[in-house]
């Protein structure tokens, strides 16, 4: 091929004239044409590659001419269009989607980023100086792809040109010449339209890269950060992680823009000078005088940009704790108050969005006017001044109109690049700011793994730590040295610093001198345990190695054979989110489990055995931590509240408040101190030493039943739907609905007015160059009355222009406030049942990225799509205007154009439905990651968690890349088409010459509107794709609108509870339809004020009986009564609120200590005093505001201040004792006649427990109390004992008459902890 192109140059440099030359010229030309079609039918066919290079997805390899049309997503759109038309109707699947190229996924460009932003960070970070070091060949590919199609949009009005000058009067231009001019035409808008779609194509890459990019980091960096501190919120960071990392997505395929379109704008002012002379410049002069006005206004919407992220942090801060403490909002009927404070920050957040979108407005006026101002000044200059008044002709016109058109779409994309660029700084601000937050400080920390190095394991020397830098001490002053293969035991009473201790050892503490030496592996056991969303026995194997002998021996010896039996699957049983379908036992022993199988050199033990039943307590003990326990040669720093267990000790670590070591010692040194604080706070209570019956405990586990098994195994979590095939138009209804019918008819009526007005103003133009050649030369007003009119149609349309936009904020706000009300209503009446079967992360994702779709995404793509469509029925009716036969034409054009789109939306719009699906289980891991961060640190799988969220990250990746893809292909083909009228309409006015029936004028006017549809029309296209896959979070959103709800919240009123005379009928109650019993006909009567202890082995339905007297689960048959009323017949909140409980996991929310004890605000400061003194907070609440008031050299005193102090997300500003006396005091605000306390002293020390016995006995004597007991101690003295076993009452009596029954369970379980 070269050498025959060689030989042909030669051949047309020199003169032959010999026929013999002239004949080898033409074998030539036909060889070569020959070997070229030979050469494209070759390159139709993909490569035959080495194997490797085969990655599974859709491009290894494909040919060009599949690259070029992406053809290799038509299987995928056809399988998609097929699948909704046959069978069950179910729309494309996960495992129908192919995976992207290795060269697209996450880790392959992440490697690059992490290693820029390290070089970054050593000066002032720039996010987006890193994004561009590690993706700047990527842009440069894209610029280069957009650099070409600006030049090839110049090329159409220059063919235009000369076309119209072919047409006037008077030239002698050949007809072929005409014909080629149509054919150039043609040729060039396919070539832009090839060039076009390889640009969004390499936009769209770089856009998903850098979206997964951040979103990797910013995962990695949580794993990092002390979310306990003031450093961020997880509710923030899901922000990030969504909506922040979404914006420069949604910039990296309009950034090109920044440069495209002044240089657009300076090209077409170039040829506007070849055409109108000087006055083409002053479109200079507008620029300039409009350019600082949108600069301004630009600046303060930027301001109010970061003001309402700031807002949607607080409200999604806010949203994450109320899923996490949902079961406690319900119990406690405090689903109103928390709805109003998310309610009250959504409306400011509206209230900031109306007020930007007033600006955005006003910057979409000024760019909008922006066209129709050049155009005037630029005619008016031209025909007036220029050479003393130039006349226009057709030429000039139509020439200048078609470079006007190409500087209106810069100008119209700049308002939104400008606008998507400033979000974008916000959030590149804010993803900075928590990028180069402080992480954990380690350096202070010497790790080891060599135990024969030193005989100390555990080191600390001058450990003064706080929890955030020059914050208030939580440790003081600590020394500790702990010896290989030693037990101990760290005591003190509430919030002495005892797991702060436990956490200074894991680095989460901060510390100027502290010095920290750890000699070996480690691992940690949390008070409150962390479960994953996976199976029990993944649980517990935690990535390592399986072993079965050692997981038999482990789980046997962890209490958890009779649990494993309990659920449907065994260990294999899929364990829901936080543990949900787990008790509060049971997720304690596999985190034991989890500890003990990783066989770690360190063990770090924060209390765990407080969650369990005491029996069960010194069974784990003895054969796990104990002296002759599977531990007995590895390191146990054991935190507890329990001293039965510290004679079994090697030593003893006293703490008292303040953080401070009171003493060290082994029992009896700390015993011969006779110090009485230390003697108070290692006392051992008789009644709770246990011995160890193995025996008799094996008996117990091997008597528990299998009736809770499909209650356990059933709170599974769901898959979320994404089968739906139809509900677009029910989507758009939806929005329209929330939008406003009014607000809506009112909006299209003005955008067909702006499109008519927008008409007449080119329409007018067509009738002044008409009437040019009647102008009388000495009249000198001719163009002045055109120019006029033209003036005043050109200010109409910017005046219907803003009034549109106004129109649309109205309805905005509207759609805006309605959907994220029903959203959260929807949400807050839904049961129990759906959150224990739905993550939160896919709540989150609706409330964040969903939400954010309808506030932003929506109306911008209904904007859009309405003003390409009416666009484009403009230029038909400007077409029509030219030659009425294309009227003709039009109903097929719709019908082709329809016939596409209906065919690939199918498919595109199933993948926009799967990527959602398939990016909430990213946030679902990041907020599980989160609340394990400390296990995972302590165990050191940092890269393992890593990695899986790499793999979530590129699962979502793959739906959203073939999402994007299809968007290329049918813009591809739908903009071919659009080509083909193009070249009809050039072809007609090629033999339109010299005709009457239409003037040069109103060709001239058709050409240069149908040059323009191949860009509206992409424009359309994309709209288009758009609004159909952003409705998918309007359907997403009802979806969630329309949940099943639970009974109504009132219906009799709050004063129906007198006594508390309590009576259970044959109560019965299961999970759900389709599952066995889980309470199996209770019978029993308990009296006003009476107190009963409720007891049982794990499974016994305990807890069961405080979910249905509360109504988390309705009953199946029988009934409860209170007073006589039964409770099925009253309303959830008439129930709830006159019921009071302290749950064994203490839930507190962010917000004031007032927020937490009394959100109705109803309690005075006098009452809620008397609670927190009652409850034993008084105290520590004044020492936490002396350490406040001390840390900000504050005079501020008083106690009605201390009430606003604040607490931190999920209560982390507060150690679990202190918020278990929390929830005492709340339930001492409570007007109730019936209490219920499910171990509610766990977690407190003896003495701590003691006072707060005595407050129960004393504040809530004339009430009824049920008390579920693990420690039965807590019990001993209660009226009456029920004891449950297989859902059933087996024995109910005094506790003396039930001890008395040598045979009875009351006494077997009494023999067990050897209660006397």
């Amino acid at each position: 091929m070269c050498i025959l192109l060689i030989v042909e140059f030669s051949t047309e440099n020199k003169r032959w004239k010999t026929d013999s030359i002239s004949e080898l010229k033409f074998g030539l030309f036909t060889a070569q044409a020959g070997l070229a079609a030979v050469n494209f039918v070759l390159m139709s066919f993909p490569e035959q590659l080495e194997d490797d290079y085969f990655d599974g997805s859709y491009e290894s390899p494909v040919s060009w001419l599949s690259a070029s049309f992406y053809s290799f997503l038509t299987p995928v759109i056809w399988m998609g269009w097929i699948k909704t038309k046959e069978g069950e109707k179910t729309g494309l699947k996960e495992e129908d989607i192919k995976d992207v190229k290795m060269r697209d996924r996450t880790q392959n460009y992440y490697d690059e980023f992490e290693k820029n932003w390290l070089a970054e960070v050593a000066l002032k970070p720039s996010l987006y100086r890193v994004l561009w070091n590690t993706f700047r060949h990527e842009v440069l590919v894209t610029a280069g792809w957009k650099l070409f199609n600006d030049i090839l949009v110049f090329v159409n009005p220059q063919i235009l040109n000369a076309i119209l000058a072919y047409l006037e009067p008077g030239s002698e231009e050949p007809q072929w010449t005409g014909f080629l001019y149509a054919v150039s035409l043609f040729l060039v808008a396919c070539a832009t339209t090839f060039v076009l779609q390889r640009y969004w194509y390499h936009c769209t890459r770089v856009g998903v890269k850098v979206r997964c990019v951040l979103t990797s980091k910013i995962y990695r960096k949580g794993l990092k950060v002390n979310f306990s501190n003031d450093s961020a919120t997880v509710g923030e960071v899901v922000n990030y992680m969504s909506v922040d990392a979404q914006r420069f997505q949604d910039t990296a395929t309009f950034m090109n823009f920044l440069w495209s379109a002044p240089l657009q704008i300076a090209l077409s002012l170039y040829f506007l000078y070849i055409q109108l002379n000087w006055a083409a410049f002053t479109a200079l002069l507008v620029f300039f005088l409009l350019t600082p006005l949108s600069a301004f206004v630009t600046g303060k919407m930027r301001n109010l940009i970061g003001a309402n992220m700031k807002k949607r942090d607080g409200r999604m801060k806010l949203m994450n704790e109320i899923l996490n403490g949902i079961k406690v909002l319900k119990l406690y009927a405090w689903e109103v108050p928390f709805m109003d404070r998310i309610n009250k920050i959504r409306f400011e957040e509206l209230g900031l969005i109306k007020k930007y979108s007033y600006l955005q407005a006003v910057v979409i006026l000024i760019w909008e006017f922006t066209p129709y101002l050049v155009q005037l000044t630029c005619f008016t200059f031209y025909s007036t001044l220029v050479n003393g008044g130039q006349q226009l002709t057709p030429t000039t016109v139509y020439t200048s109109l078609s470079l006007f058109n190409i500087i209106r779409f810069p100008i119209n994309m700049l308002p939104m690049v400008i606008i998507m660029i400033t979000m974008t700084n916000v959030a590149s601000e804010r993803i900075t700011k928590f990028l180069t937050c402080d992480e954990l400080e380690t350096s202070n920390i010497i790790r080891s793994q060599d135990s024969k190095e030193s005989n100390c394991a555990i080191s600390i020397s001058n450990g003064s730590h706080s929890y955030k830098k020059d914050g208030e001490k939580a440790l003081n002053d600590i020394e500790l040295k702990v010896s290989h293969g030693k037990i101990v035991a760290v005591v003190g009473p509430v919030g002495s610093g005892k797991s702060s201790m436990i956490s200074t050892l894991l680095g989460e503490l901060h510390s100027d001198s502290s010095k920290i030496h750890i000699n070996g592996t480690m691992a940690f056991v949390p008070q409150q345990a962390w479960i994953q969303n996976m199976s029990l026995k993944d649980n517990i194997i935690f990535g390592q190695e399986f072993n079965q002998k050692k997981y038999e021996d482990i789980i046997d010896r962890c209490c958890l054979l009779s649990d494993i039996d309990i659920l449907e699957g065994g260990d294999s049983t899929e364990i829901g989110e936080r543990g949900i379908n787990l008790s509060g036992g049971q997720k304690q022993r596999v985190s034991i489990a989890r500890a003990v199988y990783s066989e770690a050199e360190i063990y770090l033990f924060d209390d765990p055995l407080s969650a369990v039943d005491a029996h069960v307590g010194r069974r784990i003990f003895n054969k796990v931590l104990g002296p002759n326990g599977y531990l007995k040669n590895r390191t146990r720093l054991f935190v507890t509240h329990s001293t039965q267990y510290l004679q079994d000790c090697d030593q003893i670590i006293v703490m008292e408040t303040g953080g401070i070591i009171l003493a060290t010692g082994t029992l009896d040194e700390l015993k011969a101190l006779n110090n009485e604080r230390i003697e108070e706070i290692i006392s051992v209570k008789v009644k709770e030493e246990e011995d160890d019956k193995e025996k008799v405990d094996r008996e117990g586990q091997k008597k528990e039943k299998k009736d809770e098994k499909e209650n356990k195994a059933g709170g599974l979590v769901t898959k979320e739907n994404a089968d739906e095939t139809g509900g677009g138009m029910k989507s758009i209804k939806s929005y329209f609905k929330a939008f406003g019918y009014g607000w809506m008819s009112f909006y299209l009526f003005a955008a067909l007015v702006y499109m008519f007005v927008d008409m007449m103003y080119n329409i007018w133009l067509t009738t002044w160059v008409d009437a040019i050649i009647y102008y009388n030369e000495t009249d000198s007003n001719g163009d002045s009355f055109y120019l006029l009119v033209y003036g005043i149609i050109g200010l109409s349309v910017a005046c219907l222009s803003y009034t549109r936009s106004i129109i649309n904020i109205q309805g905005i706000i509207a759609s805006g406030k309605e959907f994220h009300k029903r959203l959260l209503f929807g949400i807050m009446r839904s049961p129990m049942s759906f959150f224990d079967t739905t993550p939160t992360g896919r709540i989150v994702n609706r409330f964040g990225k969903d939400i954010d779709s309808v506030d932003n995404n929506i109306p911008q793509s209904i904007r859009q799509w309405i003003s390409c469509l009416l666009r484009i029925v403009s230029t038909v009716i400007i077409l029509s205007r030219t030659e009425i036969w294309f009227l003709l034409i039009v109903p097929v054009l719709c019908i082709v154009f329809m016939a596409i789109e209906r065919f690939y939306i199918a498919a595109n719009r199933q993948l926009k439905r799967l990527e959602s699906t398939t990016r909430s289980p990213i946030y679902s891991n990041f907020g599980e990651t989160i609340s394990g961060t400390s296990v995972i640190r302590a165990y050191q799988k940092e890269n393992e968690f890593i990695k899986g969220n790499l793999v979530k990250v590129d699962h979502n990746l793959k739906f959203q890349y073939a999402n994007l893809m299809c968007n290329r292909w049918l813009g591809i083909r739908l903009e071919s088409f659009a080509n083909l009228i193009v070249f009809s309409v050039a072809i007609y006015a090629v033999l339109s010459k010299n005709s009457d029936d239409s003037s040069a004028a109103d060709i001239g006017l058709a050409l240069s509107y149908s040059m323009s549809v191949t860009q509206i029309l992409n424009f359309l296209i994309r709209s288009t794709a758009e609004l159909e896959v952003n409705l998918v979070a309007v359907e997403r959103i009802e979806e969630y609108c329309n949940l099943p709800a639970e009974d109504s919240w009132v219906k009799k009123g709050t004063d129906w509870m007198k006594k508390g005379y309590t009576t259970m009928v044959d109560y019965a109650l299961r999970y759900r339809d389709g599952l066995p019993l889980v309470l199996k006909g209770l019978d029993c009567k308990i009296s006003a004020g009476e107190k009963v202890g409720i007891v049982g082995r794990t499974g016994a339905g305990k807890s069961s009986l405080t979910v249905g007297l509360f109504r988390l689960v309705e009953c199946a048959r029988g009934k409860i009564e209170i007073d006589g009323i039964d409770l099925s017949k009253l309303g959830l909140h008439d129930l709830r609120k006159r019921l009071t409980i302290i749950p064994q996991e203490p839930v507190l929310f962010s917000g004031t200590l007032r927020e937490n004890l009394d959100p109705f605000n109803d309690a005075s400061d006098e009452r809620i005093w008397e609670a927190l003194k009652l409850a034993h907070l008084k105290v520590l609440i004044s020492e936490w505001w002396a350490r406040l008031l001390h840390y900000f050299k504050n005079s501020v005193s008083g106690f009605e201040k201390k009430l606003e102090h604040e607490v931190n997300e999920n209560g982390s500003n507060l150690s679990v004792g202190e918020r278990q006396l929390v929830c005492l005091a709340r339930a001492l605000l409570r007007d109730s006649k019936v209490l219920v306390l499910d171990e509610a002293t766990s977690a407190v020390d003896n003495n701590t427990d003691n006072l707060i016995q005595k407050t129960i006995r004393e504040s809530f004597s004339g009430l009824t109390i049920l008390t579920i007991a693990h420690r039965l101690n807590t019990i001993i003295d209660y009226d009456r004992v029920m004891v449950l076993d297989d859902g059933k009452i087996v024995e109910l009596d005094t506790p003396e008459n039930l001890f008395n029954r040598k045979d009875g369970v009351f006494r077997s379980m009494c023999d067990e902890g050897t209660i006397i």
